[in-house]
């Protein structure tokens, strides 16, 4: 049977739901903010922000990669901030969110990541500042060939070989 799609959450829909009590509920309007906040980033970012210390990973992880496609730089420090957070895949978005920041301020943010005690998130930050800043990134691809983790070293090498491919 035919059903249609149902209707997209409004703005004012997307701030409310990110405060349910449902965890669902809250990472999808948090990823709703994505499509329904553009004509204003910088306060569907604010709505976001105390997402960053949701007790659920998977909302984190929305808010995360949310925060970074609005270009939340206001929240750069937070952001960073959950470099260090108990969940790989949390961490690992903060790397993301870094690397689509972008500039001076995210990429410091992403160096020192490349010494992080978690090998996901050297390894997010490799990515990261090899998409933000190819020029200094073919330098910490080379560095990290030596890196004691074999994904970390395999992956530096994959992207020598991007940076050095002229196409």
């Amino acid at each position: 049977m035919f059903q249609p799609s149902p209707l997209r959450r409004t703005y004012a829909a997307a701030l409310r739901d990110l405060t349910s009590s449902k965890p669902s509920v809250r990472a999808s309007a948090a990823a709703d903010l994505l499509s329904v906040g553009t004509d204003t980033p910088r306060a569907a970012a604010d709505a976001l922000a105390p997402l960053l210390d949701d007790g659920d990973s998977s909302v984190r992880t929305v808010a995360l990669t949310t925060l970074g496609a609005l270009d939340a730089r206001h929240l750069l420090d937070a952001i960073a901030a959950r470099l260090d957070d108990g969940e790989s895949t949390v961490r690992q978005m903060a790397a993301v969110a870094l690397s689509d920041l972008g500039g001076d301020r995210a990429l410091e943010a992403l160096r020192g990541a490349l010494r992080h005690r978690h090998d996901d998130v050297r390894y997010q930050a490799l990515l990261g500042i090899v998409s933000a800043s190819p020029g200094e990134g073919f330098a910490v691809a080379l560095e990290a060939v030596d890196d004691a983790d074999p994904w970390i070293a395999s992956e530096a090498a994959e992207q020598l070989g991007y940076l050095l491919d002229p196409q």
